[in-house]
């Protein structure tokens, strides 16, 4: 499938309750868009899902993604999920809710120039609020990144594998505790890494998180994914958080942290902390 030139917009939830997604491939489907719009879709605004699904994507706009009511809280811009792979340029998501972009269970996704904006907690619990996560096997590659309020974390990784490189993270803030009590790990974290999750992060900016510039630490997700994970900090600087880099786990080499960052204006730069990290994101049936 190739649509060009398209804008989808106001989604429905179908007669059999699954995702109300503007656009989805799956069960080995191929599809290419480019200049998208989708908007105020439910769960998802696009989806690549099972092995052999590939989707290719060049100027692509999501806006306004929502939870439905019959389906595993989410409202993701875009979930590349079970082995699927998906390649984008020039994407911009802006107001998801939960995750702007997921990728897990085994599927990867090489993006280039991409801005997400002001991703929203769900209204459900007040949950997430993510810029882009990778969970259980999930690989994201990524270039030219712009990421700016998010909530709770905007770079997330459980069992997966971030490698990000010319990235400049902004304004991550707590959960909206005044309309929920707050979750476990409600807290504002630039980068996180969790669950043998890995993050390389290469000439980057994080600036304004409102706990922990990074978060490195150790906590099981089901069975697969146990223990510490890996953030390795190359050419960049933290700045203007309460703690620059959150350390969780007992001997975690500090140089994989400093290697050439500036920590700037941090209340402490580097510190051996106890907060709680933030929960996986539940993915939605399909």
């Amino acid at each position: 499938m190739r649509a060009s030139d398209v804008v989808v917009r106001r989604c429905l939830q179908p007669p059999d309750g699954l995702s109300g997604a503007g656009f989805e491939v799956s069960y080995g489907g191929i599809a290419e868009l480019v200049r998208v719009l989708v908007s105020e879709c439910l769960d998802a605004g696009i989806v690549a899902a099972i092995e052999g699904s590939s989707l290719t994507m060049t100027d692509v706009v999501v806006r306004d993604t929502t939870e439905s009511t019959t389906t595993i809280a989410a409202g993701f811009g875009l979930l590349v999920m079970q082995d699927a792979t998906a390649r984008a340029e020039r994407l911009a998501v802006e107001r998801a809710t939960q995750s702007a972009v997921t990728v897990a269970e085994r599927a990867r996704a090489e993006l280039f120039d991409v801005s997400v904006r002001d991703t929203r907690a769900s209204d459900v619990d007040g949950y997430g609020g993510w810029s882009l996560a990778a969970q259980m096997g999930g690989e994201i590659v990524a270039e030219r990144i712009e990421a700016s309020g998010a909530r709770q974390a905007s770079l997330v990784t459980y069992g997966g594998t971030l490698s990000l490189r010319d990235l400049r993270v902004t304004q991550t803030a707590s959960a909206d505790c005044e309309r929920w009590s707050c979750p476990s790990g409600s807290h504002g974290y630039g980068v996180v890494a969790l669950a043998q999750g890995r993050a390389s992060l290469d000439r980057f900016v994080i600036d304004e998180s409102s706990l922990c510039g990074s978060m490195v630490a150790s906590v099981d997700v089901a069975s697969l994914f146990t223990g510490p994970g890996e953030i390795d900090l190359t050419d960049g600087t933290i700045s203007n958080a309460p703690v620059g880099a959150c350390v969780q786990v007992d001997g975690y080499a500090l140089e994989r942290l400093s290697r050439n960052v500036l920590y700037l204006d941090n209340g402490v730069n580097l510190d051996a902390t106890s907060y709680p990290p933030p929960a996986p994101a539940a993915l939605p049936t399909l």
